[in-house]
């Protein structure tokens, strides 16, 4: 029946350990922002739990654990924007926050370890904001920092249109969202199939993700409901 913690006494917590709280279900209110020595968060630590609103770091966490926010799903927004030492966003971290709509890693020059899976199953998902020496992102969109490689397409953004950018050559596999599933079709009323000429996109981009050709329906062109 926990529903709300109050950090503020906590000046010299460093670390919040694997599943510390995992599955509390009615645990809404966690201030992470008052923790200004917290350093580190375990794997599942708040899995399962009912955070909700906007998640704020303080300057000094350095990494986030596997599945630590798994299936929070009142969770709107998590904000990185102090958190200048963080390092390291494991997979699955932010994975079934069904309501989360972005994720700011703005002034973490240290983030290098950026793992996509971290977003898995986010459909409200709409922009990722970074911008150092190994991610930059577009419109919310992930690349790696010399936007040779688009790494991740947010699920929840809107436009029914994509232009990607002429120095991609390689589409990351969280990038898939941009092709079409067959399944997403009844998910998503935005898709309406748009065509890509082969010649526009296929003369420069020389990796695709695994199974996106095989969305293919006809020879020169492949079905992607948001490029264009």
């Amino acid at each position: 029946n926990l529903t709300s913690i109050n950090m503020e006494g906590c000046t010299a917590l460093t670390w919040i350990s694997g599943g510390a709280f995992m599955n509390c279900s009615k645990l809404s209110n966690f201030d992470f922002s008052k923790l200004l020595e917290l350093k580190g968060i375990g794997e599942s630590a708040f899995r399962g739990c009912a955070l909700a609103g906007d998640i704020v770091f303080a300057s000094s966490i350095q990494q986030i654990g596997e599945s630590a926010f798994y299936g929070n799903d009142a969770i709107t927004s998590i904000d990185f924007s102090k958190s200048t030492q963080l390092t390291v966003v494991s997979s699955g971290t932010f994975s079934s926050c069904r309501n989360l709509k972005k994720v700011d890693f703005s002034n973490c020059a240290s983030l290098n370890t950026l793992n996509i899976g971290a977003f898995d199953n986010c459909p409200a998902l709409e922009e990722v904001v970074i911008d150092n020496g190994f991610y930059t992102s577009i419109d919310g969109v992930l690349f790696v920092v010399d936007k040779a490689s688009l790494l991740f397409y947010p699920a929840g953004k809107k436009e029914l249109a994509y232009a990607i950018p002429s120095t991609v050559k390689t589409l990351g596999d969280k990038s898939t969202w941009l092709f079409h599933v067959p399944s997403r079709w009844a998910k998503n009323s935005l898709m309406t199939g748009l065509l890509v000429k082969a010649e526009r996109v296929m003369g420069v981009i020389n990796s695709f993700p695994a199974g996106v050709m095989t969305t293919c329906t006809s020879a020169p062109c492949f079905i992607s409901p948001r490029i264009m």
